[in-house]
């Protein structure tokens, strides 16, 4: 993960490959804290290529992914400030 800022809003970058083909992902983002994971909800997200993706609540859907290339998720996230996150991906095989 990295996060920028660009016009103000806090945009969090995460950058990954998966290991076998698969026909669709979840990414189930949260605020990483001592106390647990915190669900926040995804205020927008998209592709390396600016494509928009699906989103809800604190999930990111993807599909159609192969093994062979490497994606790159840009969001952000519905609140202001600068959390430590922590993402889950689950996925099933083509």
């Amino acid at each position: 993960f990295k996060v920028s800022n660009e016009d103000e809003e806090n945009i969090y970058k995460m950058v990954f490959s998966i290991d076998r083909d698969t026909k669709n992902i979840v990414i189930t983002v949260s605020i990483a804290g001592e106390q647990g994971n915190i669900p926040i909800i995804i205020k927008n997200a998209k592709d390396g290529n600016g494509k928009i993706l699906k989103s809800r609540y604190s999930k990111i859907e993807m599909e159609d992914l192969s093994k062979a290339t490497r994606y790159s998720i840009l969001f952000s996230l519905n609140d202001s400030e600068n959390y430590p996150v922590e993402v889950k991906i689950y996925g099933d095989k083509i």
